[in-house]
This record gives structure tokens, sequence and C-alpha cells, in this order.
């Protein structure tokens, strides 16, 4: 397979995963390992009232006032990094 087929490949699976994500009823963040935001789902837009304009490539810890800037979720997310888990489930962000 060439480079170019290759790319191909991986912008349209970019594409499908974003699709997917926008139709969750739930607000949900997609993350790079750099805990960059890849996407989000119109659910998270709408709720926090953001746009993808401000937060995609933004970091987690700076968007949104900082309001995922928490020392418990750095350390968890960190986890699933090292780990290559999935994904974050059952955390809960308490004003």
């Amino acid at each position: 397979m060439r480079a170019a087929d290759i790319a191909t490949l991986f912008e349209q699976s970019v594409i499908y995963t974003k699709t997917v994500i926008n139709t969750l009823e739930q607000p949900f963040l997609l993350l790079s390992k750099e805990c960059k935001v890849v996407g989000a789902s119109a659910c998270y837009y709408s709720l926090f009232k953001e746009t993808a304009k401000n937060i995609q490539g933004a970091s987690l810890y700076e968007i949104g006032n900082e309001v995922w800037n928490i020392p418990q979720l750095k350390k968890i997310l960190k986890k699933i990094i090292v780990d290559d888990t999935a994904f974050l489930k059952g955390f809960e962000v308490k004003k």
C-alpha cells in the first residue's frame, strides 16, 4: 500500500470517527495522547457552550476556563495513556 493510500484511509477514518462521535447524546471529548482535543460531540459543544474552532487542538486542561485542569483527572488520564486503555468511565467533576 502506498503512502498516499494510507493517508487517505487515515483521513477517512478520522472523518468517520468524528461523525460517530457527533451523533452521541452525551457530552464526549476525543483526546490525543497529548490530551489535546481532537473532536467532541454536538452535545458537548451545546452543554459547555463551546465551538470546534475554540477547542480543537487545544489542551484539555486549558479549555473552558481550565474547568478540566483537575489533578486527579490528569493522574487518571496519564494512567490511561501509559496503560493504553480505551477511555475513562465514571469520573465525575463536582463543583
